[in-house]
């Protein structure tokens, strides 16, 4: 698709999703500005160029001037781990809750439209049906209720100018230079690669809809090159890609040969386990509808299905050096990073910079 000129402010520039979309975005056409703090600039999985600027900032401190001559601005920046709300508790999701509302209210002051990588995680727990964006919403995290309470903020501030664009993306995978190992299924392959075994924390009969990373590019592209006359919802994913856990390791285990799995024992707390995982029970469990998705932009809109990608994946992170080391990594474990960098307070109480 031919893009618009338009110059982009992404947030969360140098993260795990942005450290893609920006260099891709560039070659459609944009002209891309990043905002981001800076946490993980040095969590480089491998040793490469990256050449996407950004102005190092936490949002908390965002100016109407950071947004002069911008014409959308794509927010993923956030925190991206649910039990982050145990290093600080009941102010983690307040304080991005906070800087969304500013930075969400400066678009409207400037008339600039606002992309929101909301999570399908709003969901929550759901049956056998396919849930669309019109279905009731459950969420069982603070992660996901903080998603949530920021849609409902977004819809009360919009007006006949100001019609934000709300993405819930299935659950990410694939390789990034910043890596993250705490999405399950890079969790997976790093583990089938490194040990040639799974270890999982529940029974795996949990569904999950699933978004390969190298398809976000494109849906954004068609979403900003596309008029939208009231705000919107979307789920973004793929049909295919509503798999249950166990589905996903037996991909795995028909990709690369000799795999095992082992169970993750309840009184682990190393890197993989999961305390929202009990009796081997994840009530995190749904299926999505991407039907929406597709109508608005005429195609099957994340065409990757996850043989396809975990494939994809499998091969890139075959190129990385000493990946069984990496696998095990804090840098690449958003909550473990963190907290490293809070209890070396190189970070404050408000997640910022000490100087």
């Amino acid at each position: 698709m031919k893009t618009r000129s338009k110059k982009l402010l992404i947030t969360g520039s140098h993260g795990y999703i942005g450290s893609v979309i920006c260099p891709e975005l560039k070659e459609l056409g944009y002209t891309v500005h990043g905002i981001d703090n800076g946490y993980f600039i040095e969590c480089l999985v491998n040793e490469s160029f990256d050449n996407h600027t950004f102005i190092k900032k936490n949002l908390k401190d965002l100016s109407l001037s950071d947004l002069y001559d911008i014409d959308a601005v794509i927010h993923l920046a956030g925190l991206q781990n649910d039990p982050l709300k145990n290093v600080y508790p009941g102010k983690v999701y307040d304080i991005e809750y906070e800087y969304t509302k500013r930075l969400a209210d400066y678009c409207l002051e400037l008339g600039i439209n606002i992309i929101y990588a909301s999570s399908c995680s709003v969901y929550g727990v759901g049956g056998n049906e396919l849930l669309n964006e019109e279905s009731s919403l459950n969420p069982l995290t603070p992660y996901s209720k903080n998603k949530m309470r920021t849609e409902e903020y977004l819809f009360s501030i919009t007006n006949e100018n100001f019609n934000p664009i709300i993405l819930r993306f299935a659950t990410v995978y694939g390789y990034s230079l910043r890596m993250r190992f705490d999405l399950y299924i890079n969790m997976f392959v790093g583990m089938a690669l490194t040990a040639k075994k799974i270890q999982l924390n529940s029974n795996g009969m949990a569904w999950r809809p699933n978004l390969y990373i190298g398809d976000i590019s494109e849906v954004l592209n068609s979403v900003l090159n596309r008029d939208f006359n009231e705000p919107t919802i979307i789920n973004v994913g793929n049909h295919d890609s509503n798999q249950q856990v166990l589905e996903i390791i037996n991909i795995i285990k028909d990709l690369e040969d000799g795999v095992l799995t082992s169970a993750i024992k309840s009184t682990d707390k190393s890197l993989y386990s999961d305390h929202y995982v009990t009796n081997k029970k994840d009530k995190r469990s749904y299926k999505v509808n991407f039907s929406k998705l597709n109508q608005i932009i005429g195609k099957e809109a994340c065409p990757t299905n996850l043989n396809d990608g975990i494939k994809k994946l499998i091969s890139n992170l075959k190129s990385i050096d000493n990946l069984k080391n990496k696998i095990k990594d804090p840098r690449f474990f958003r909550l473990q990073w963190t907290q490293e960098l809070i209890e070396k307070k190189t970070i404050d109480r408000e997640f910022q910079w000490k100087e």
